[in-house]
């Protein structure tokens, strides 16, 4: 399995980061409910012929999620792409993401793909 690049993506968590698998990912900058903003994030992975066998065969899918401690946020898988509400005034002018900024620590994010049998190599 391995996250893969797709059109809306406007950010790349972990990128140059030579432990970790870069994340291509769209983040959305809207605030939904016009009041809080959520820091939704979007991102794909792509899995290998094997992998498609053995969840047709099982029907299972295992998650590993990493909170260092922390309280652990909401995720939801899916098999269909979820609505992106792009905001073109965003999507140009959208900073990188640094994920030490935006976590608060050194590898929060990137860690998320580290030590769970994610690798470069296509499916």
């Amino acid at each position: 399995m391995r996250p893969i690049d797709f059109p809306e993506s406007n950010t790349i968590f972990a990128k140059h980061q030579g432990e970790y698998v870069s994340l291509p990912a769209f983040y959305d900058y809207s605030n939904l409910d016009g009041e809080r903003h959520f820091g939704r994030v979007v991102h794909c992975w792509k899995l290998s012929w094997r992998e498609r066998l053995r969840v047709i065969l099982s029907g299972r899918m295992w998650v590993q999620v990493l909170t260092f401690e922390k309280p652990l946020q909401p995720v939801r898988l899916a098999t269909e792409k979820p609505l992106m509400p792009v905001q073109l005034e965003f999507l140009h002018s959208a900073p990188y993401i640094d994920e030490r900024e935006a976590s608060g620590a050194n590898d929060n994010h990137g860690a998320a793909t580290r030590g769970l049998g994610v690798s470069d190599e296509g499916a």
